[in-house]
């Protein structure tokens, strides 16, 4: 059996060599002079090694003890490399030492300031693409190549603007983790440059001819999809709201449905704006409905006006509104990638109708919800209203190609909502 002593000559070689103690249990001198405790095994029908540990820091005497226990792990049917790690990331977890742990707790501390949609996606985002792989790692662990690993697979997947994000969400989690005493450097720091460069646009592919947009709203309108995805699609079109606020719209948003003047009332926490303006309940966004967005309604009522609030909820989880990625694909599907995306309708709705009308830019801006800067920022949301009735409807009429008389002859070339191929 080994001792101490020849533990204590053995001298480093060019290649790493083992001192043999018994059944298994073995010192492995590295060509540095490290020394490390080590136990061969079998498991499974493979060999493995399972190390205990640098001598002296622990004596061939423990050693033995630790090989002892392994060995009885063994019998019990369990590998003792598996066990050692299942044990040591409940000690890391317990200590709130792992990246996940302390990205929550950093969430919580700053979800207060956050608004809704920032607080949401900040952990799902997080847990999509960087916890299974990193999330449970004591993040004193994690250095810069396993943070870039994961970024360029989110990057091979076409998602670039994902990946930027990502690597700054990480940035501010690891700068917490350093002020509070738990990292000493910040790896997603190190990754500025490293990522693809994101190419940024204030312009997403939108068609902004009458003819073009005609034909655009007729395919949408054709395709054979979820009767809720196309249903959406075309009250966005109408409206020319942002995505988000057309899939997240409720049946209670919905006011004088069957009067002459109908209103979409869309809260001020679903428009674009600070924490406290989406606190403002004055800051509703009011949508004038034309004929044609009343039909659209009208139609998909029957479908989804029983199973809950949301007047287009997604398909497999009626009380969630369906995804962003739900229309976007229906508009790729349909021919039209990189021609024209969901929020292209309020570029096409601003440059249709501004030609139109050069000299009603105000209320073509109030219809589409932009506030102004400064003090008139806080005008009245009820601005222009009468106005912009007329506008939808001559917005409303114009993609149709009808006469917003009825509801039938508003939609007379489209499949009804219920038609899905």
């Amino acid at each position: 059996m080994l001792t101490d002593m020849e533990i204590r000559k053995a001298k480093p070689r060019d290649r790493g060599y083992k001192l043999t103690d018994a059944r298994g249990l073995h010192v492995f001198v590295s060509p540095t002079g490290a020394k490390s405790l080590r136990l061969k095994y079998s498991f499974g029908g493979k060999e493995k090694v399972l190390t205990f540990g640098q001598w002296p820091d622990v004596s061939l005497a423990r050693a033995r003890e630790l090989a002892t226990v392994a060995r009885a792990t063994l019998a019990e049917g369990r590998d003792p490399g598996t066990v050692k790690r299942q044990d040591r990331a409940a000690a890391i977890r317990a200590a709130g030492m792992t990246l996940e742990a302390i990205a929550t707790e950093f969430h919580t501390k700053q979800s207060a300031r956050w608004a809704e949609k920032q607080r949401n996606s900040f952990l799902s985002s997080l847990r999509r693409d960087i916890f299974p792989a990193l999330g449970a790692l004591p993040i004193t662990e994690i250095d810069p190549p396993l943070v870039l690993h994961e970024l360029n697979r989110v990057e091979r997947r076409g998602s670039i603007e994902a990946a930027h994000r990502l690597r700054q969400r990480l940035d501010q989690i690891f700068v917490y983790a350093v002020a509070t005493g738990r990292a000493t450097t910040n790896p997603a720091a190190q990754l500025r440059g490293a990522l693809t460069a994101l190419v940024r646009t204030n312009k997403q592919p939108a068609i902004t001819t009458e003819e073009g947009v005609r034909a655009l709203y007729r395919a949408i309108g054709a395709y054979p999809a979820e009767a809720e995805t196309r249903a959406c699609a075309l009250f966005q079109a109408l409206t020319a709201v942002r995505p988000s606020d057309a899939r997240e719209a409720e049946w209670a948003e919905i006011e004088g449905l069957d009067g002459e003047t109908p209103i979409w009332r869309v809260p001020a926490a679903r428009l674009k704006g600070t924490k406290k303006q989406k606190a403002d309940a004055s800051r509703a966004h009011l949508v004038p409905l034309s004929p044609q967005a009343v039909a659209v309604l009208r139609e998909i009522q029957p479908l989804t006006g029983w199973k809950g609030d949301l007047i287009f909820p997604s398909v497999r989880f009626p009380n969630r509104p369906m995804s962003d990625m739900t229309l976007s694909m229906l508009y790729q599907r349909a021919g039209f990638k990189d021609r024209h995306v969901p929020h292209g309708w309020r570029a096409s709705f601003s440059t249709i109708m501004n030609e139109r009308h050069p000299a009603e830019r105000d209320a073509i801006d109030a219809a589409l919800a932009h506030v102004r800067q400064g003090v008139e920022g806080r005008y009245n949301r009820a601005e222009h209203l009468a106005r912009r009735r007329d506008l939808f409807a001559e917005w409303g009429t114009l993609l149709t190609d009808q006469e917003a008389g009825t509801d039938r002859d508003a939609h007379q070339d489209r499949p009804a909502m219920h038609a899905v191929g």
